[in-house]
């Protein structure tokens, strides 16, 4: 249960991050380093580099 439990969390995250970018690239065009540097202005977020560009 808790492998299935991780694995919900794990996606879950992910669907939220993939909303929060199109969420900032919907206001204004922007690069992905102003991208990750938007969502380290949220404390919820911590994203590793790289993690940005192949959502892109």
């Amino acid at each position: 249960m808790t492998e299935k439990n991780d694995n919900f969390i794990i996606q879950l995250r992910k669907g939220v991050f993939d909303l929060a970018i199109l969420s900032l690239i919907s206001k204004q065009p922007m690069y992905g380093y102003e991208i990750t540097s938007a969502l380290q202005d949220i404390p919820v977020f911590h994203i590793p580099n790289g993690s940005i560009y192949p959502i892109l």
